[in-house]
């Protein structure tokens, strides 16, 4: 489903939600059974602080609030070199939840403060919690790689076969959204 939200005259849509189905196949260990990633955005919420991402696996999750603060940074008219660029507020972090062991002892541990949590997890394992530190923004960082690519000084960061497979999943989500039905991947 793609929309625009927004209160403008736009073309282009602010909103979506994109369901992809895998089928357990190519080396997938539970091939018995498909894997659906839910992809949504928005533009609008009466949230204070916007869900930014939720991930759920097997053996833990983690869920962030906020936006990225490059864009504010920018129309405060910081530069993209001054060192608060991209960092952001310690209350944006996102938390970061496992089960069994912790992904990183530094941020999580089973009783964190002020979270009333269940202290085990549906199998009776430990549960690990803590808030887990966002890296600082930098769109600069995404040109400046490209030129060193160009100048034959690095490989590029983003592998242009994951971008090209990016922009056809869009592709599909358009015209599964404008057909109305399920679209395979080709």
């Amino acid at each position: 489903m793609l929309r625009a939200l927004r209160d403008v005259d736009s073309e282009v849509e602010d909103s979506f939600t994109v369901i992809l189905r895998y089928d357990g196949k190519n080396g997938n260990p539970r091939a018995n059974k498909d894997l659906l990633c839910l992809v949504q955005t928005t533009m609008v919420t009466p949230m204070q602080a916007p869900l930014k991402c939720m991930i759920r696996g097997m053996n833990g999750s983690y869920i962030k609030f906020g936006t990225d603060p490059q864009e504010a940074n920018a129309l405060a008219g910081m530069a993209a070199t001054d060192a608060e660029w991209g960092v952001e507020d310690e209350s944006l972090w996102g938390t970061l939840t496992t089960f069994s062991q912790p992904f990183d002892a530094n941020v999580q541990s089973e009783n964190p403060k002020g979270q009333v949590v269940p202290p085990v997890g549906p199998k009776g394992e430990k549960k690990f919690i803590g808030r887990y530190p966002s890296k600082r923004g930098n769109y600069m960082g995404f040109y400046e790689d490209l030129v060193k690519a160009m100048n034959g000084e690095k490989k590029v960061e983003v592998d242009p076969m994951q971008s090209r497979d990016g922009i056809r999943v869009i592709e599909l989500a358009r015209q599964s959204a404008e057909e109305g039905r399920t679209v395979d991947w080709s």
